[in-house]
């Protein structure tokens, strides 16, 4: 199946098979920059999938750290409290509270 522009607004990069070189799209940029942004990468220095899939796995740890500091719900905290960045935040949600 040839991919179609409605396939392609949800594309969030490009890879060229034949170098690995990596680049993200408008709608890439747009969705992915400022969380990036939150953990201090510039979207625009990722050249490889590896290096953007580093970039997630640093962005999944602080939303997690961050999703335990700020949440007052102890039904997400049940879930979700022995992924350890979650457990990090719980850490650090406790000490600020004394």
């Amino acid at each position: 199946m040839k991919p179609t522009p409605e396939h392609m607004t949800h594309q969030l990069f490009v890879e060229n098979p034949a170098t690995g070189h990596l680049r993200f799209t408008r709608k890439g940029i747009e969705i992915l920059g400022p969380k990036f942004a939150k953990i201090g990468i510039d979207i625009r220095t990722i050249k490889t999938r590896s290096e953007a899939r580093s970039a997630a796995e640093k962005y999944s740890d602080y939303a997690l750290r961050d999703l335990a500091l700020n949440s007052t719900n102890k039904m997400i905290d049940d879930i979700l409290c022995d992924l350890p960045p979650y457990q990090d935040g719980l850490r650090l949600k406790q000490q600020s509270e004394f």
